[in-house]
């Protein structure tokens, strides 16, 4: 036989007493939440996804051992004089971009106009160690880790995975 103690509480006619449970638990937003944000791209950033994509084009065309160091910094100072006045120019037309990201496909909105994106026209995405570069067919969208929240991240890896066709 098992006996159950149970405190007792006073009871109280105008109050109102919630019991939360020991490990709460969050929901995930659901589906037709929209993930949206705004960002205003810094040059080390951008300079940082630019290389990692290079360095993935190169790995890809051309497999076998690595470059040696001199090669790989050469490589880096190349991207960074190459990349560096497309950046400027780039911020100089858009400064601000704002993103809204939902199952039907990406916006982005800046001072030069209104781009929308479905997912069909979405060749690859790949993420690198700043953040993602999802791939159209003769473009590419850099998207910053660092203006996306964990439950954001998670949601955008979840459209990524179950829109994206595999490339």
């Amino acid at each position: 036989m098992q006996v159950v103690r149970q405190e007792s509480r006073a009871f109280s006619a105008t109050g109102l007493q919630v019991d939360l449970p020991e490990r709460p638990e969050v929901a995930p937003p659901p589906d037709d939440v929209p993930i949206r944000f705004s960002v205003a791209y810094g040059l080390g950033e951008y300079l940082s996804i630019v290389h990692d994509h290079m360095a993935f084009l190169l790995r890809r065309k051309r497999p076998g051992p690595r470059p040696r160091r001199w090669r790989r910094l050469a490589g880096a100072a190349c991207v960074a004089l190459l990349a560096t006045p497309i950046f400027y120019m780039k911020k100089r037309r858009m400064p601000v971009c704002e993103f809204h990201i939902d199952a039907d496909g990406i916006e982005r909105t800046t001072r030069q106009g209104h781009i929308v994106r479905r997912w069909d026209e979405v060749r690859s995405v790949r993420r690198y160690r700043r953040g993602y570069v999802v791939m159209f067919e003769k473009s590419g969208m850099p998207i910053p880790l660092r203006c996306l929240t964990a439950q954001q991240q998670e949601r955008l890896r979840g459209l990524f995975l179950s829109r994206v066709r595999a490339a």
